[in-house]
């Protein structure tokens, strides 16, 4: 952000994001003044009728939706200067449009990818566990020809008659986390899921975020959990990115996702430049680690060619990460 206010000092700058709830984050935990820029959402710009100097496209990805990609082709022509930021320009359900080149050509400037980002120290290490959360889906995965074989063959060898969830989600957290986040499919999942998260970290305050409580009531949740010491954050479609979360250092996948945006954000919740006091770590109850192994691949095969070494490298660090959690020890 400092870099953007020394950049754009004293030009009109419109600053498009997703949800104003985004721009709110970054008015907040930023330092940049903002004197000359003025938010506006995505959906916001079919009725804009400003032309600025400057044009921000923040969570660029999104500008590949239908509509609003419309809004943004309208106004750039008219722009001087317009500038993309994203960690995850891919759209991989949307045809793997990477909305970066699509928008900007070859201008297009790649930062670290994930991978490297955690070797280079730039973030922290994080550990990935595997809990085998859905037994009817333990049983379809173990004859199913896209599940790797080491994982079926751990799976065939599993004893699901006594299978105590919350102990091994307790006992592989060791109660080291004082905040998590936990991602849902829907608003009954999500409602319905109280019990169990007692049961796995105790007695601790449990907030939510999804579109039917409002922007008002959602701002209000992100800040009673940000300012306790202690506390969950269950959330439906609502702070995959942009948002700013205070002391998260445990997330745990109740919703599965074939989207690699969708994977790579959610994961981003937990991965900051800040050191953490304790080593993060991703709680996956769904499957989504096979996510993690394609997705981080993609990224560099994206950004800049792989050597075969670098490739088997990251693989072996990728599959390192990987525990799978038995029902039996």
């Amino acid at each position: 952000m400092k870099l953007l206010q020394t950049l754009f000092a004293g030009l009109k700058t419109v600053y498009v994001v997703p949800t104003m709830a985004i721009a709110e984050s970054i008015k907040e935990y930023s330092d940049w003044k903002f004197d000359n820029v003025e938010f506006v959402t995505y959906a916001g710009l079919k009725n804009f009728d400003k032309i600025p100097t400057v044009l921000i496209l923040d969570e660029l990805h999104r500008s590949g939706a239908q509509k609003w990609f419309q809004y943004v082709t309208a106004i750039k022509p008219y722009v001087a200067f317009t500038l993309g930021l994203s960690a995850t320009p891919i759209r991989y359900l949307d045809g793997k449009r990477n909305m970066a080149t699509e928008l900007f050509r070859e201008h297009v400037v790649h930062g670290p990818n994930l991978y490297e980002a955690v070797r280079d120290g730039i973030l922290p290490e994080f550990d990935y566990t595997v809990i085998l959360g859905d037994v009817e889906k333990m049983l379809i995965d173990c004859t199913n020809p896209n599940t790797p074989p080491d994982v079926r063959m751990k799976l065939r060898k599993l004893d699901l008659s006594n299978y105590d969830l919350a102990e091994r989600i307790r006992r592989h957290t060791h109660n080291r986390h004082n905040k998590a986040i936990l991602f849902f499919k829907n608003i009954k999942e999500l409602v319905g899921a109280d019990n169990d998260i007692k049961s796995w970290f105790g007695d601790v305050p449990i907030y939510e975020m999804h579109a039917p409580l409002g922007e008002s009531r959602n701002k209000k949740n992100l800040s009673m959990f940000n300012t306790a010491k202690r506390a969950v954050l269950k959330v439906v479609n609502i702070a995959n990115e942009g948002l700013h979360l205070d002391g998260v250092t445990l997330l745990i996948f109740v919703r599965r996702t074939s989207s690699g945006n969708v994977f790579m954000q959610q994961l981003g919740r937990i991965m900051s430049a800040k050191k953490p006091d304790v080593k993060p770590q991703v709680i996956d109850l769904v499957g989504n680690f096979q996510n993690l192994k394609s997705t981080m691949l993609n990224i560099r095969q994206e950004s800049k060619p792989a050597t075969t070494s670098t490739k088997k490298t990251e693989s072996v660090l990728l599959l390192s990460l990987i525990h799978i959690s038995e029902p039996t020890r």
